[in-house]
């Protein structure tokens, strides 16, 4: 019987010297890599919300990561922000087993204004808050 594997996954092995610069400049207090976060929500009562702040404030707590939270409607007047964004997390409450309209209205808008953008070839993934 084999021994169990971790759950840790290795990358693809980085060159000595990209390793060495990468600790040396963590070490000065430099960021060595920057990730855009923009978080888009719709909440109803104002539980989403408050889910979608805590994960923004979790999110801004790591180094190195540049967190935007906005609701469906301010989000519908910033396609720039979300255009510069890295990654994207959606929130709403869930109305007759399904997302919300108010989001689902946002998303079917936003995917025409993305996908013509200049960051239309990154990958997409789904998870509800």
């Amino acid at each position: 019987m084999q021994p169990p594997r971790s759950g840790r996954v290795r990358s693809r092995p980085e060159s000595t010297d990209t390793r060495i610069a990468e600790i040396t400049a963590r070490q000065r207090g430099y960021r060595t890599k920057s990730l855009s976060v923009a978080i888009v929500y719709h909440s109803g009562y104002g539980h989403t919300e408050r889910l979608a702040k805590a994960v923004a404030t979790d999110a801004a707590s790591i180094d190195g990561v540049e967190v935007v939270s906005l609701d469906v409607e301010a989000a519908a007047k910033a396609w720039d922000t979300l255009e510069q964004a890295d990654a994207m997390i959606f929130g709403a409450p869930t109305y007759v087993a399904g997302a919300s309209a108010a989001l689902k209205a946002f998303q079917e808008a936003s995917s025409t204004a993305l996908a013509t953008s200049s960051r239309a070839t990154r990958r997409s993934g789904s998870t509800r808050l």
